[in-house]
């Protein structure tokens, strides 16, 4: 916790614990996506890891919005990550065939 000057005699408290968190979180997906690129170029796989070029430059652009207190930069990493949960939804459902034809044709 820390204190700010607003206007000439007033001290405001400012808490920066959803900071921190959020910083802690946007490390620990950079790690795990470098984990997964170095995956996925053992495999030869060419869509993840350009994927995971681009998820490493959006946590790299939300780790600068956080600390730099850019809105849009943490805008485009939010909306990223909409994009990239749905993406690996759609990996997951890919891999184990969970597909309408699938369900269809074990009935």
């Amino acid at each position: 916790m820390s204190y700010r000057r607003v206007g000439t005699e007033k001290m405001v408290k400012t808490y920066h614990m959803p900071r921190t968190c959020q910083s802690a979180l946007l490390v620990l997906q950079l790690i795990s996506t470098f984990e997964r690129q170095i995956f996925d170029f053992l495999g030869y796989m060419w869509l993840p890891i350009l994927g995971n070029f681009f998820n490493i430059i959006f946590v790299i652009f939300g780790l600068f919005g956080l600390y730099q207190y850019r809105t849009p930069y943490m805008l485009a990493y939010s909306i990223w990550t909409l994009v990239w949960i749905a993406y690996n939804v759609f990996i997951v459902c890919f891999y184990l065939e969970l597909r309408t034809s699938s369900f269809l044709s074990r009935s």
